[in-house]
């Protein structure tokens, strides 16, 4: 990843079409840079994971693995993780529509409060809490 000199607050990752930052225009729709994010952030936990079925307690009921983004569904560990290192191609179909968020400081939209809580504390530096010392 790349820090702006310009924008130290702007980010560009190297991937193609995906830039990140309040001062550019995003070339994709906000969800599949949610998509992205997720996807690559699932890819480091499952490639770290070196469990395999075999290592896994069998059961009389096997447990049912589903993906949160993409409702992808399967009982085999071995092929869950597979799917989470390629990644999700789009999100799951939200029951009802989701709220457009809009962020106070630079009224870039979110389309859900948990991207809003991340451009908060990366792009604008907020802090949402402070520990406090137990004496």
């Amino acid at each position: 990843m790349e820090v702006s000199e310009m924008h130290p607050q702007t980010i560009t990752d190297p991937s193609p079409c995906f830039t990140v930052g309040h001062c550019e225009k995003r070339k994709y729709e906000e969800e599949e840079y949610e998509i992205f994010k997720q996807n690559k952030r699932n890819k480091q936990v499952a490639s770290g994971d070196k469990t395999v079925n075999e290592d896994l307690s069998p059961s009389e009921m096997c447990d049912t693995m589903v993906c949160g983004n993409c409702r992808f569904v399967t009982s085999d560990f071995e092929e869950f993780k597979e799917h989470r290192i390629t990644g999700c191609k789009k999100f799951k179909e939200p029951e009802e529509p989701r709220h457009r968020l809009k962020c106070a400081t630079c009224n870039q939209r979110f389309l859900g409060a948990w991207g809003l809580l991340e451009h908060l504390t990366e792009f604008h530096r907020m802090l949402l809490y402070s520990e406090e010392k137990i004496q």
